[in-house]
């Protein structure tokens, strides 16, 4: 996280304040802007327990986008219900990337 010291001076006073942890929701700022790859790895660079949850995000954005193999594996990893994640598949016929889904779902079963 970021952390730092910045000094501010008035014309009476000069004040020393300490930063910490600045930038530990700066995730948040990318999912708004729609930058969902940046959110992502700054989730996995500090460790943040919303990496699940920005990996469903994304998953849900490439989806819609109509790249169902790219969302497939970030699905695979996010915190999206499996039933809901296979209807979505299923409702749009989208047979590859339901396989890749379901082939990440398993091996993260078995390898776990």
């Amino acid at each position: 996280y970021y952390t730092g010291t910045m000094w501010v001076y008035s014309s009476r006073n000069v004040y020393r304040l300490f930063m910490t942890g600045e930038d530990k929701d700066l995730w948040k700022l990318h999912v708004k802007s729609g930058n969902f790859s940046e959110a992502l790895e700054h989730c996995r660079t500090h460790g943040s327990h919303y990496l699940r949850y920005v990996s469903g995000l994304y998953a849900l954005s490439k989806f819609k986008s109509g790249k169902m193999i790219d969302a497939a594996y970030l699905f695979a990893n996010s915190d999206i219900s499996f039933e809901e994640v296979v209807l979505k598949y299923l409702m749009t016929g989208a047979s590859e990337g339901l396989e890749v889904y379901l082939t990440k779902k398993l091996e993260s079963i078995l390898y776990s």
